[in-house]
């Protein structure tokens, strides 16, 4: 029987397993949740209950990315954002846990090494692999060590509403997991956030004489967007209608 345990010294809490220590984190309800689960699981393949459809981590993201561009009509621009997210997190299983192929083996512990990693890692702005000899350079101006806080909170907020589709799936033969293995995971904290400052009447005007005289394009295009609040995305998809 699976139960939680708590390590003063470290400050840390695990679940106890047969002979199995799992590190969970400093989550007690995380430690906790994951217990049950356990138990849960060995309770139900001991009578013979529900058993769950086996799914490759790649292939349910493939399934995850045909659902989105065919049926819910995704936009081009966030379909490469999921799709660069789900690459950022393959590479990394691929790099860390290369044994970890199912679904059923993703855990707490595995997101939060995984958020380490993103923060801790070198990458490219451009999303190139990073090359050795760039390590070794003293400077790179495209090289950067870790991502934003921001970032990072956006892709596991992205992967947990991906997984929550292998728990809550209309479709029975697609509920490849009991549970959401980020529905516990303590929220990322965005701490290096810049504060932003909205620009003075003054300097609105001052801007906007600038930029008619320097391009009157572009003044149409700024002038818009200050005296509408739309979005950037959505001021280019605004269409000329002759009446």
């Amino acid at each position: 029987m699976a139960k939680a345990y708590f390590r003063k010294d470290t400050r840390t809490w695990y679940v106890l397993h047969k002979k199995e220590k799992i590190k969970v984190g400093r989550s007690k309800r995380a430690a906790k949740h994951l217990a049950d689960k356990i138990n849960l699981e060995e309770a139900e393949g001991s009578v013979g209950l529900h058993k769950l459809n086996e799914k490759s981590i790649e292939s349910f993201f493939e399934e995850i990315l045909t659902y989105k561009k065919n049926i819910r009509d995704l936009k081009q621009k966030s379909l490469t954002r999921y799709q660069g997210i789900i690459r950022n997190f393959l590479n990394f299983l691929k790099i860390k846990f290369p044994t970890v192929i199912y679904l059923s083996q993703l855990d707490l512990a595995i997101f939060e090494s995984y958020i380490r990693y993103r923060k801790t890692t070198p990458f490219n702005k451009n999303g190139t692999p990073v090359t050795d000899k760039q390590i070794g350079a003293k400077k790179d101006g495209n090289l950067k060590i870790g991502v934003s806080d921001k970032t990072i909170k956006i892709e596991i907020g992205t992967l947990k509403s991906m997984l929550q589709y292998a728990v809550k799936s209309k479709d029975p033969r697609k509920r490849y997991l009991r549970d959401n293995p980020l529905e516990y995971l303590e929220q990322v904290r965005v701490k290096d956030q810049k504060q932003k400052r909205p620009l003075t009447q003054e300097e609105v005007i001052r801007f906007l004489v600038y930029m008619k005289e320097k391009d009157k394009e572009l003044y149409e295009i700024f002038f818009s967007l200050l005296h509408t609040g739309m979005r950037d995305g959505e001021l280019r998809h605004l269409e000329l209608k002759e009446t």
